[in-house]
């Protein structure tokens, strides 16, 4: 089998026609094969001599052929192509034959776009207009006068040239609509003059989908012809807009193959440039340096920066400064001195060098217009090293483009981290809220303010999931807007099973099918199920989600902290860990698992206290209701001590003298444990008021100083949070039993209102017993009423309660 060139196949052809002629000298379809023959030689031959002589051979030919069948439309159609041709430029002749094909053929498309080619290469854009305007109306569907209308608008400069070139390419693929198309999408995105905000860019690029369309169309361009380094440098760019870095490093690396075959400098530093920032953005730093250096000369002041940044993410600092120190002296504009500048204050900061970035930050700022990620730059440094003064300075510059669309997160971001940092958390919050107010559309305000409210007021944790919502639904995909709603649902207790529309569990669940590589995500959802069933235990419902589920979450969150190499998750895995062995009463293999963290980290004595004390919270979970002897308290103590700031050891301590009957030192530890408490202060003052209540009423003496520590503790819990419901609830028992029937109502009803877990239960069961004995038989219905419409789980004990009066 033997290989053949293409031009040595046609040379075969046209030996072919001319054997076939020798037979059949009069046929006119044979001469006009041979020329077209000799025409595509023409076009392939690398010697422009050669292709002259093959041109002026295809001539004859076709004039051969005319003179036979002089009212062959095709015949001449033909002629007109070639003498139209570069290789013979007889272009008064092409348009004789064109008309002739025309007056041979009244309803010949191809000749009368053909004819409107011709005007348009010869600068007469009227008659071109007109012949591609006659082509259209004999044909609609013909692609390439369609063509040579967008490329009569185009020289026109008209505003309907992008949608006639996206037209042509709805027609069918053509080469020459494919690349006009994606040349003009590409004119139009970067071009820095154009009004982006107009409706015809919004209709043109965004409406229409152009950058798809575009990339698509040019990809079926460069399918066809693989010699095109601009089709490829043009794809490339679109490639590069829909964020396929990868595929566009692989098609500018295409280009610029193509542009080392030839002697264009320019093209080829430009493909070079567009190499080297793709390489960048998918990591590839040390071949961007090395493609930025193969520009030659290297003077252009994008191209030097390119370099400055792709030495900085190779963690060449030193070469990185010189390199934008160069590009310093290439800025020909304030605006680009000023970015420059910026650069190089941050890149100061990275040496260490706090007081020279200052000053680099500082001129960045006083050029016109300045750099704003400078001032975000310089406002940063103020706030991290404490210097509130130079922080509020940048601030005042930031608050002037606060109108400004772009900036308007990072700059709602600073001027709460300002606040905050002082102590302000109110002010700071409502700062993020009024930015909201102003942007109700941008999803990162809101996660925003639920992140800051999650982190800065837990008390508003509702408030916060309600934001975390309104993020997500503005744009699910962003991973950070689900993350935050997850957390914010789970700060705020909504993990009740009964709630499928407000639960943690199936948000958190729903961001591991979308990103199931980020840990934390699957740690989300190991606290959020292990919360499910600990509230299902507490509701005495039946739970899908066990403690072995929790165990194997909670355990593959652990080996990938490990393997990704998260710090400071993997404390919280081995804790949540041991807990859940705990729950599933494990109690060898969570000693075990203690052991191991305890070898891992042993030169960490924080958490090395933490171990001690989930190893004493395994000792008193074994021995269950039995009395602890008076050397295991003092372990425990001992151990407490050694986390003396820890609210949640008091707390466990607390917990254990009450399981040994030891109500005076449980009272100190939750005292103690308020002492520690920085802001969290409500679960111990929750739990110190329940232990009074018990205290009160039970059969122990002194009920009347239990019965004034109980008014205490929960009036201090109502202070912190006036819709607190717990002590609410705590408030209305204590006065139930006290027989204060009125406060008892009040308190009640407050819980009634503001509460939607297992209080909510407790409050109708004792507040239905206040009913029954006045005997408003209409209040009792009326809770009745609702415990069936919101199936209250202990609506039977409630029933029962009802049935028993009568």
């Amino acid at each position: 089998m033997v290989a053949m060139e293409k031009i040595q196949v046609l040379s075969l052809g046209a030996k072919c026609y001319g054997r076939a002629l020798s037979l059949k000298p009069e046929c006119e379809s044979l001469w006009h094969d041979l020329g077209v023959n000799y025409y595509r030689q023409a076009q392939h031959s690398s010697l422009h001599d050669e292709s002259v002589q093959l041109a002026d051979k295809a001539m004859k030919c076709l004039q051969k052929a005319i003179t036979i069948e002089t009212c062959n439309h095709q015949l001449w159609n033909a002629l007109g192509v070639i003498a139209a041709s570069t290789y013979v430029k007889k272009f008064k002749l092409a348009q004789h034959a064109f008309i002739k094909s025309i007056n041979s053929e009244n309803n010949n498309v191809t000749a009368w776009t053909n004819l409107g080619a011709l005007y348009l290469s010869q600068h007469q854009i009227e008659l071109a207009h007109k012949a591609f305007k006659v082509a259209q109306s004999l044909e609609p569907s013909y692609v390439a006068c369609w063509i040579g209308q967008a490329l009569v608008a185009e020289h026109i400069g008209s505003d309907e040239t992008m949608d006639l070139f996206r037209h042509t390419t709805e027609l069918g693929t053509h080469l020459e609509g494919s690349l006009g198309y994606a040349q003009w999408v590409c004119h139009t995105i970067f071009d820095r003059q154009l009004d982006k905000t107009s409706e015809l860019y919004k209709y043109n690029i965004l409406q229409m989908g152009a950058v798809t369309s575009a990339a698509v169309s040019i990809a079926k361009y460069t399918d066809r012809k693989h010699d095109n380094p601009t089709a490829y440098n043009i794809h490339g760019l679109l490639l590069e807009q829909e964020s396929l870095h990868k595929h566009a490093v692989q098609t500018f690396e295409r280009a610029v193959h193509i542009l080392k075959q030839s002697d264009n400098k320019s093209h080829l530093n430009m493909a070079l440039s567009n190499y080297a920032r793709l390489l960048c953005m998918v990591g590839r730093y040390e071949d961007a340096v090395t493609q930025y250096q193969t520009i030659s000369p290297l003077t252009d002041f994008h191209d030097v920066c390119g370099l400055a940044l792709a030495l900085y993410k190779n963690n060449k600092l030193k070469e990185s400064y010189q390199a934008y120190e160069q590009a310093l002296q290439l800025a020909s504009t304030a605006a680009d001195k000023s970015t420059v500048l910026a650069a190089m204050g941050m890149l100061s900061y990275k040496f260490k060098d706090v007081d020279r970035a200052k000053t680099l930050l500082f001129k960045c700022s006083q050029l016109s217009p300045p750099c704003t990620e400078g001032i975000l730059a310089l406002c940063s440094l103020g706030l991290r090293h404490g210097d509130f003064k130079l922080a509020s300075a940048a601030l005042l510059e930031l608050i002037k483009q606060e109108n400004n669309d772009q900036f308007c997160i990072e700059i709602s971001f600073m001027t709460a981290c300002l606040y905050a940092l002082q102590g302000s958390y109110n002010t700071a919050r409502n700062q993020i809220l009024k930015a909201i107010h102003k942007y109700p559309w941008r999803a990162k305000l809101w996660q925003q303010a639920s992140k800051f409210m999650i982190q800065f007021m837990p008390k508003k944790a509702k408030s916060a999931a309600k934001c975390g919502r309104i993020a997500t639904e503005q744009d699910f995909t962003v991973t950070k807007n689900g993350i935050s709603l997850s957390l914010a649902q789970l700060a705020a207790g909504q993990h009740d099973p009964r709630d499928s529309n407000n639960n943690c569990v199936k948000t958190a669940a729903k961001m591991v099918h979308l990103y199931p590589g980020e840990v934390n995500n699957w740690a989300l959802l190991s606290a959020s199920c292990y919360a499910n069933e600990r509230s299902c235990k507490a509701l005495k419902l039946k739970s899908n989600i066990d403690n072995n589920l929790n165990i194997k979450l909670t355990q593959y969150v652990l080996q990938q902290a490990h393997e990704a190499k998260v710090q400071r998750l993997q404390p919280w895995a081995t804790n949540q860990m041991i807990d859940s062995l705990l729950q599933c009463r494990q109690y060898k293999e969570a000693q075990m698992l203690i052991q191991s963290a305890k070898s891992q980290w042993s030169s960490n004595a924080q958490i090395q206290s933490q171990l001690d004390l989930m190893n004493t919270k395994v000792v008193v979970c074994q021995k269950g209701n039995s009395s602890l002897s008076e050397s295991e308290l003092e372990v425990l103590r001992n151990t407490v001590v050694k986390v003396a700031t820890s609210t949640f050891a008091w707390q466990m301590l607390a917990e254990v003298y009450v399981s040994q009957g030891m109500t005076v030192a449980a009272e100190t530890c939750y005292r103690q444990s308020l002492q520690v408490a920085k802001s969290a202060k409500s679960v111990p003052l929750i739990r110190l008021a329940y232990l009074a209540l018990t205290m009160s009423s039970g059969s122990h003496g002194n009920k009347e100083k239990w019965n004034v520590l109980c008014q205490e503790a929960t009036t201090e819990a109502l202070k912190l949070d006036p819709q607190c419901t717990a002590a609410l609830l705590i408030q209305g028992i204590l006065h139930t039993i006290a027989q204060n029937q009125r406060q008892a109502k009040r308190c009640l009803q407050q819980v009634l209102s503001h509460s939607s877990d297992y209080s909510l239960t407790l409050a109708r069961f004792y507040l239905m017993k206040i009913y029954l004995d006045k005997k408003d038989h209409d209040a009792v219905q009326e809770l009745l009423d609702a415990a069936k419409v919101c199936s209250d789980p202990g609506q039977e004990l409630v029933f029962k309660l009802v049935e028993s009066s009568k």
